[in-house]
């Protein structure tokens, strides 16, 4: 995966991969709109690690024109470190608002 230890050859390549993982799925037949490429929440101990994952992630899904679920962004807006049971697992809070978001996506067509 993307880490901040990593060099930015590393990162580059772990997104090609996974770029060219998402892309077989399309080509193998799945649409790209039945694709849901999820930005990970995070405490904010974490935070600041996110960064060049979730700009892999925004690359990829403008790549190949996913569909995206920010939930980083969706987690920091609603509770922040209070949807975490610890530094990494959501709580139950936190899987009912991921549940809740994924669903609208995926209602949303």
């Amino acid at each position: 995966g993307i880490v901040t230890t990593n060099t930015s050859g590393q990162n580059a390549a772990w997104q090609s991969g996974y770029q060219s993982l998402i892309q077989s799925l399309i080509t193998g037949g799945v649409p790209a709109d039945r694709i849901i490429l999820v930005k990970p929440p995070s405490t904010s101990a974490n935070a600041a690690g996110r960064g060049p994952l979730n700009t892999a992630i925004d690359a990829i899904h403008s790549a190949l024109d996913t569909k995206l679920y920010d939930a980083f962004a969706d987690f920091n807006a609603n509770g922040g470190d209070t949807l975490f049971q610890d530094a990494l697992h959501p709580n139950n809070a936190g899987n009912l608002l991921e549940a809740a978001s994924i669903e609208a996506i995926i209602n949303a067509g």
